[in-house]
């Protein structure tokens, strides 16, 4: 436990602010103070960094920051409307901007009867969170867990870990991305996205291939840049008793929720009854318990230490954006490596799959399952030249060896594999008119942002919201799909030259189409569309007979892996 039992005062904060401000948030401050989100429940806690926070710039006047406090009445239980409202009040005295969201819960629910309530409440309350950040242009946002908090976090890990994994013993980090917001652009990445030409470095532009300047204006797959919402956890090192001291000190007014007390309801909630009226053994108490999670965090540290050493044994020799694919070449040493250190071979391997995988972020694991990382490691040893693997849900195949390879060095593709009928049905999605849109736009109107297959960023424009939800984005069924476009699209029609390039037919790779009322119109990452009316003609300098879908934008998520980031300027992007 911190020694130091004083209340909390802003020179504490001071030193990470300043490191934030230096590393980009000063950026933010052009047009006027840069505006940071407060996570406020009204508890001592969140009131006292909403405070502290207000603070800085009278102490710094350097830092020009201005808290901004976003407020979540969940709607719960009666009155809580009234008690968020009374918390943005109390706040308004200390000169600090408030904002109440509301959460929605279906009529005929009560919520605090769900078995699922907390975990529900939890990814609405982000949900909302992220949404009232973007649209108030804010980036960072600063939440109140303190060190009792992160005590309670590892003693329900221990209770819930199944496994010896020390990976679940690391507490909050004090700086994490937004957590249950995969889907809402911009939480996870910058809302504007580059295209590859602009995503690697100004003098290899020439390298990369060209494409025809006809189909949705040209317009190739772009690559998300990872600019998202970041959550920070300035308060981990101290304690809430400190916390209600510098409420006292400053007469910061805080309410205590009852619900956070009824051990019924929640499991840090019995967990906090828990140590609050047992005399628990030694093993968990506080002291023991931090000793635990610093001993796992110096041990996860140490894990990316060397997986990421292993990584850099692994060459990205080419990225296909048209279809989310991956080569990679391994020197000749990396088997033995990965023998050598099957923990930090996990951790490589896993790392590898994530650029790939259409698992949710959250769902994604930090060590890849230890039987897939020996049959890995034993096909590399044994030279076998037609090894396939599945990791994480990507696919792994060993390649042809090439003139360029070295001896002992080995080529893969990773590749997203074949849909499973619930996946491709989680796949098949409809768009929405975005709320930022006018309906009645004369250029046409644009749909609200998809994440499909967990991989790609789509939206698309039409005429009206109408014709927006009438059109789907799923992924291509050959078997189904084959003989339509045989008699949609002329021989000479780019699409065959990609089909036969990627070997659509064969593999049977996951790429995405946008049909409109059930009929394919377009292959997005292609820039390929489908006429309504076969043309007795194909002529590719004139616009085809299409359905009415105006135009479409589409990245790839992310590639914020380090690996990536520190070839991108060497790597073959392909593109359309």
């Amino acid at each position: 436990m911190a020694t130091r039992q004083s209340a909390v005062r802003a020179t504490d904060l001071l030193a990470g602010i300043s490191e934030l401000w230096k590393s980009g948030l000063q950026k933010e401050a052009s047009a006027g103070p840069a505006r940071i989100g407060v996570c406020v429940s009204g508890g001592p806690d969140s009131m006292a960094l909403a405070y502290l926070l207000n603070q800085i710039p009278q102490i710094e006047p350097d830092l020009r920051i201005k808290p901004v406090a976003l407020i979540v009445n969940h709607n719960a239980r009666p009155g809580s409307a009234l008690e968020a409202e009374s918390v943005a009040r109390r706040l308004e005295k200390h000169n600090i901007e408030s904002h109440v969201l509301d959460m929605r819960w279906a009529t005929e629910l009560e919520p605090l009867k769900s078995t699922r309530f907390e975990m529900v409440a939890r990814s609405n309350r982000y949900q909302l969170i992220a949404q009232a950040a973007l649209q108030g242009h804010i980036r960072h946002l600063f939440l109140g867990h303190h060190l009792d908090d992160q005590v309670e976090t590892v003693m329900m890990r221990l209770i819930r870990n199944t496994n010896t994994s020390f990976l679940g013993f690391r507490g909050m980090a004090e700086r994490s991305n937004i957590p249950c917001c995969e889907n809402i652009r911009g939480a996870h990445e910058s809302v504007e996205f580059r295209t590859a030409e602009q995503y690697v470095s100004h003098n290899l532009q020439s390298r990369l291939a060209k494409w025809s300047k006809g189909v949705n204006n040209g317009r190739p797959v772009g690559v998300s840049d990872a600019q998202g919402l970041q959550l920070h956890r300035p308060l981990l090192q101290f304690s809430k008793s400190q916390l209600i001291k510098t409420c006292l000190e400053h007469e910061i007014e805080y309410v205590t929720d009852k619900t956070n007390f009824d051990p019924t309801l929640t499991m840090r909630n019995a967990v906090r009854h828990m140590r609050a009226t047992h005399k628990l053994p030694r093993a968990l108490q506080p002291a023991s318990v931090l000793h635990l999670m610093t001993t796992a965090q110096q041990s996860s540290q140490s894990l990316k230490n060397r997986g990421e050493a292993l990584l850099s044994h692994v060459q990205v020799v080419e990225f296909d954006l048209r279809m989310g694919s991956m080569k990679i070449k391994l020197s000749q040493d990396f088997g033995s490596r990965c023998k050598t250190d099957t923990e930090a071979a996990a951790y490589a391997l896993s790392r590898l799959m994530s650029v790939i995988s259409p698992q949710d972020g959250e769902a994604r694991v930090t060590l890849a399952p230890e039987a897939r990382v020996e049959e890995f490691i034993k096909s590399l040893l044994s030279n076998n030249k037609t090894a396939t693997h599945q990791i994480d849900q990507t696919s792994m195949q060993r390649m042809m060896d090439k003139p360029y390879l070295q001896p002992g060095e080995s080529l893969w593709k990773l590749y997203r594999p074949p849909m499973r009928p619930s996946e491709r049905m989680a796949a098949t999605m409809m768009f929405e008119l975005s709320s930022k849109e006018p309906a009645d736009a004369k250029a046409g109107v644009w749909s609200e942002w998809k994440l499909w297959d967990h991989r790609y960023w789509i939206r698309v424009k039409a005429q009206s919201a109408e014709q927006i939800s009438s059109i789907t984005i799923r992924d291509l069924c050959l078997d189904e799909d084959r003989g339509k476009l045989r008699d949609g699209l002329p021989e000479n029609n780019k699409f065959w030259q990609e089909y036969k390039e990627l070997a659509l037919g064969k593999m049977k790779w996951p790429i995405p189409v946008l049909t409109w009322k059930e009929n394919i119109a377009v292959f997005p990452t292609l820039n390929v569309r489908v006429p309504e009316r076969k043309p007795a003609v194909y002529k590719p300098q004139q616009p085809e007979n299409s359905y009415p879908i105006l135009e479409w934008e589409i990245c790839y998520r992310s590639l914020d892996q380090s690996f990536i980031q520190d070839q991108k300027d060497n790597i073959v992007w392909k593109n359309v």
